[in-house]
């Protein structure tokens, strides 16, 4: 018997965009957003660093309470998976890296250095 593939992420970033709600015809109501997400490069003796974007989908009521909290600039961090959704281009069909979230924790600045977490109730 086959084990099955492992889909499992946590990343941390900044809500880059206001999160917008709207109806999936399937899943009901979907909250979506980018979340920006910044590396930092190796082999550098000054600070370089590398923004990635990534779409990301919350669905249900916790869609609906995130829309409601969030907004754009907040750093959090996304417990979830990969989905890859194929979107017809001018070259044919791409795949499109999304993150479908199961759990939020908001990230509270209190200091240059420091943070504190409070996990978003479901």
């Amino acid at each position: 018997m086959a084990t099955p593939d492992l889909n499992q992420l946590t990343i941390s970033g900044r809500v880059e965009r206001e999160p917008q709600l709207s109806e999936h015809p399937d899943c009901g109501t979907v909250c979506r957003f980018i979340l920006t997400h910044t590396v930092e490069l190796p082999g550098n003796e000054r600070f370089s660093a590398e923004i990635q974007f990534y779409n990301v989908s919350i669905y249900g009521p916790l869609g609906e309470s995130f829309a409601a909290v969030y907004q754009a600039g907040q750093k959090i961090i996304i417990e979830g998976r990969l989905d890859c959704e194929h979107q017809e281009t001018l070259t044919g069909y791409q795949p499109i890296a999304s993150i479908l979230v199961d759990s939020i924790i908001t990230m509270h600045e209190l200091a240059e250095h420091t943070s504190t977490s409070e996990q978003l109730p479901a």
